[in-house]
């Protein structure tokens, strides 16, 4: 073996060596935390109720002033599960986006399948605004839906946020 082709070889070996140190951070990145699904949050469904909305707070904050609140509507053992911004104890009602919050409503109820604010003191003009359906679609056309969030069954409990 030659010097030239003993050289050629041993870059080709740091080559391979750089290459491998330097995807290594992604590779490992690739793969499941030991805690993964803990962040998931568990509703047995017993406390599950079709008469009621059943309320969870997310404890995740937005902007230091916002919450997430899930809305969670059973009918015949078909569930929804709805976001919704809140601010300390009161559900954000928007104006045209919910960052934009014209009430802050402090009890969401179910009136004749419609989630609706159910503050008796709430403005008149916006009582037929602030309905959405059991899917979360508004039923004025110009102000925002609630997201729907994904959930899954399992065993007696509703995990929410698994597809």
């Amino acid at each position: 073996m030659d010097r030239k082709s003993l050289i050629s070889k041993i870059m080709l070996l740091f080559i391979v060596i750089g290459a491998a140190l330097a995807a290594s951070p992604f590779l490992l990145s690739l793969r499941m935390p030991a805690n993964a699904g803990e962040h998931f949050i568990h509703v047995p469904l017993s406390s599950i109720s079709e008469s009621e909305i059943t309320v969870i707070d997310s404890g995740e904050d937005l902007r230091n002033f916002y919450r997430t609140k899930f809305l969670i509507l059973k009918k015949d053992e078909n569930f929804s599960v709805l976001r919704i911004l809140a601010n300390e104890h009161k559900f954000v009602m928007p104006w045209h986006s919910f960052w934009d919050p014209a009430w802050l409503c402090t009890e969401i109820i179910l009136d004749n399948n419609l989630i609706v604010c159910g503050d008796s003191d709430m403005p008149e003009k916006y009582k037929s605004n602030w309905a959405w359906d059991r899917n979360g679609i508004n039923k004025a056309s110009d102000l925002s839906d609630l997201d729907v969030v994904p959930y899954q069954i399992e065993g007696m409990g509703l995990t929410i946020g698994k597809h």
